[in-house]
């Protein structure tokens, strides 16, 4: 699962701690170094990869996500801004199979 806007890692750290791979981005150096300490005070490293980035230009490959969360942070953006990352999220997320 992907957290976009992570911040300090409350959702990244809770998937991890459950044996998810979570997978967390940030705009901000401080909360992704904060985020990594707590990390790797709790020994989740296997479970989760933070990165500094802009979730309108995700750096990740296309349909390789299950779930992607967006808590208290996609409305800080314009209208166009927002259109583009609701499109990363769309592409980074796995297809469902319907039968």
């Amino acid at each position: 699962m992907l957290d976009l806007g992570c911040g300090a890692g409350r959702h990244v750290l809770y998937f991890a701690e459950k044996n998810f791979e979570a997978y967390g981005i940030d705009i901000s150096d401080t909360t992704i170094k904060k985020t990594k300490e707590r990390i790797e005070e709790r020994k989740l490293k296997s479970n989760a990869e933070l990165i500094k980035g802009d979730m309108k230009a995700l750096p990740y490959t296309s349909s390789c996500f299950d779930a992607v969360i967006c808590i208290n942070t996609i409305y800080h953006q314009r209208k166009r801004e927002i259109e583009k990352t609701i499109s990363e999220i769309f592409r980074t997320l796995k297809r469902a199979a319907f039968f």
